[in-house]
C-alpha cells in the first residue's frame, strides 16, 4: 500500500496503518497458513536440584512469594480503591463545585477519609 498508494495515503494516517499491519502480521504467526490453530509455543523446563539435591517437576517457579508476617495494623486496614476522574466528579456533585484536581478535595472529606482509619470511628 505505502509503494502503490504512498501518494493517495494522508501521511498523518500512514503509521497507524503500518502499525496495524504489524499487529495483523504478528497475530497471523500464531496460526496455520489455511487458518488452523498453529498454537502458541510452550515452553518446558525439565528437572532441577531444589534445595538439598532434592530433584524437582518441570513446574519450579525460580521465585518463591516472600510473605510478609501479619502485624497487628493489618486487620484495621481500610483499602480505598476508586478511579479518581470518577471520585472528583462524585466531590464535585456533593459538594457543589467543580474539583479537577486533588489539591481541590474539601478538607471535610479528607477528614471524614481519615476517620475511616481511625480506632474510635467503630
Amino acid at each position: 500500500m505505502k509503494e502503490q498508494w504512498g501518494d493517495a495515503i494522508p501521511k498523518e494516517i500512514l503509521p497507524e496503518m503500518l502499525a496495524a499491519f504489524a499487529v495483523m502480521e504478528e497475530e497471523g504467526r500464531l496460526f496455520a497458513p489455511r487458518g488452523e490453530p498453529g498454537g502458541a509455543p510452550v515452553l518446558e523446563f525439565g528437572a532441577f536440584a531444589g534445595p538439598g539435591g532434592v530433584v524437582a517437576s518441570n513446574d519450579y517457579y525460580p521465585e518463591p512469594e516472600q510473605f510478609s508476617p501479619d502485624t497487628h495494623w493489618m486487620p484495621n486496614v481500610v483499602l480505598v480503591a476508586k478511579m479518581v476522574y470518577v471520585w472528583l466528579g462524585q466531590l464535585s456533585i456533593r459538594y457543589g463545585e467543580e474539583i479537577h484536581r486533588l489539591d481541590q478535595i474539601p478538607d471535610l472529606e479528607l477528614d471524614r477519609l481519615a476517620r475511616w482509619g481511625s480506632p474510635d470511628s467503630g
